[in-house]
């Protein structure tokens, strides 16, 4: 059949076409968090004991480390990732298709179409962020589950617990994935497999061991195998307040009306014409595994600090295989105007702009990966790194450059300012406003990335004479020899 092969040409040439647009366009970053997000991942690289963080489950970064130890620069290494994970979730995505409607391949053409040409897909791809990486998980240890279901194999549900115990390490959502697969596993074993095996729930208490490693780690760690929870509680709520349901709920709706419409809309035109296509109870069983990580978020009731869109990314591929269903449908009815709308839309909302807010500091490391901004090979170079956090631009310029024995991070503080080595993260200097000025001085510190007017007036007044290069709201500040001082 034609239409469902032009369908999945059509994404696929659409998430190729983006994916270029966002190299020449400089979008290296989805949001706030993909820098500092590489930058954490550099620090792993260097000391793996900074797997076990303070706040959040850092396996993803770890395959960041991973890829940056292989040879990857930071700036490519999330990308890459996440391009593994996306075909990695395809494939998934591929074979739940051939459970939910065997023998219907048409159905696996619009389910690849619709995924590939996902705007949020594509943002997710190119990015450094947990969330594809995560949901490819949950939806490879729901077809594992979904198999042993149908087979009773014990192997099968040893690996989607072990998928899910992977799973539990690269974000939080899936700890209640992991919860629940022992109830549900005790459930198929006395009420529909009629079978009663006592190796089944062991083998399914595989999905435990990874919120188990990380209580345990952080006991030997920090001493309390709850210290991450309560850094988690205070962070957030210093970023987006006191926890408010109806908030995260409308942010879900928000990215479904934003990122995914027509998703929803031919979810609901096959639930309307189409509801018989797809099994019932598997259909059931894979929209609910992938809704339990929004059901995380509305019991936590915290909105995400940056790019909060991207949490509904679980909402859409809930919705895919329902959405397959309808595409076709508007294919057989002949309905090309419909299909021909569908996929125009995929193709100029994947175009969407990166969520950058801190665009400037992106646009001078740029600057300085493409030489068009140079930094003497025995220099250091200050970025301002602001207290306030989110945004995490500030990260981007060393993520971009690559030069971190050349990067010094320098945070105003009240009264002073902490500085400290980009590769040394934890020996800080405190210093007071005397002391900055004074260390200033160094010969070795030339140039400075400024975001803040105090930082412009420190480093101005100190260096006698300098070049000011603006980069929107921002400034480079380069020191040089003033004409009075010779040579």
């Amino acid at each position: 059949m034609r239409g469902p092969r032009a369908l999945a040409t059509v994404g696929a040439v659409a998430h190729v076409i983006c994916r270029i647009a966002f190299i020449s366009d400089g979008r290296f970053f989805a949001s706030e968090d993909d820098p500092y997000r590489a930058y954490t991942a550099f620090l792993i690289k260097g000391d793996p004991l900074r797997l076990i963080g303070r706040l959040w489950v850092l396996g993803f970064e770890g395959c960041h480390a991973l890829a940056q130890w292989a040879g990857v620069p930071a700036r490519w290494a999330g990308i890459c990732v996440n391009t593994l994970a996306l075909g990695a979730l395809l494939v998934g995505l591929l074979r739940i298709m051939e459970r939910l409607a065997p023998g219907r391949n048409t159905l696996r053409w619009c389910i690849a179409a619709l995924l590939l040409a996902s705007p949020m897909t594509i943002t997710l791809a190119h990015s450094s962020l947990s969330d594809l990486l995560a949901t490819c998980l949950i939806v490879w240890a729901a077809e594992r589950f979904i198999c042993y279901a149908n087979s009773g194999q014990l192997g099968a549900i040893a690996q989607a617990a072990a998928i899910l115990g992977i799973a539990t390490w690269v974000r939080y959502e899936p700890w209640l994935h992991a919860a629940l697969v022992v109830p549900a596993v005790v459930f198929m074993e006395w009420r529909v497999l009629k079978r009663r095996r006592v190796g089944a729930p062991a083998l399914a208490m595989l999905a435990w061991l990874g919120p188990i490693a990380w209580l345990l780690a952080q006991q030997l760690r920090f001493g309390d195998p709850l210290h991450f929870y309560a850094n988690i509680v205070e962070t957030v709520e210093t970023v987006s307040g006191p926890p408010a349901r109806l908030r995260v709920l409308a942010t879900h709706a928000d990215s479904a009306l934003y990122w995914f419409p027509h998703v929803v809309l031919l979810a609901t035109l096959a639930w309307w014409h189409r509801r018989d296509t797809l099994s019932w109870k598997v259909s059931w069983f894979f929209t609910v595994t992938l809704l339990l990580g929004v059901v995380f978020q509305l019991v936590g009731g915290h909105a995400h600090g940056t790019f909060a869109a991207r949490l509904s990314y679980g909402i859409e591929i809930a919705l895919l295989p329902w959405a397959a269903v309808g595409l076709q449908w508007c294919v057989d009815n002949r309905l090309r105007s419909t299909v021909a709308i569908a996929a125009l839309l995929f193709s100029l909302t994947a175009l969407r702009p990166a969520a950058m807010e801190d665009r400037d500091s992106v646009a001078f490391g740029l600057s300085l990966l493409r030489s068009e901004e140079t930094i003497p090979p025995d220099a250091k170079l200050l970025v301002e790194r602001p207290l306030q956090r989110p945004p995490f631009g500030w990260a981007s310029v060393g993520v971009l450059w690559g030069h971190w024995d050349q990067t010094i991070w320098v945070t105003p503080q009240t009264g002073g300012w902490t500085v400290v080595e980009a590769t040394d993260v934890r020996a800080p200097l405190n210093l007071t406003e005397d002391g900055f000025r004074n260390w200033l001085s160094r010969d070795a510190l030339q140039s400075a990335w400024t975001q803040s007017d105090r930082m412009f007036e420190a480093v101005s007044t100190r260096w006698s004479c300098v070049d000011v290069t603006p980069y929107g709201d921002h400034q480079l500040v380069a020191r040089r020899t003033c004409p009075n001082e010779g040579p």
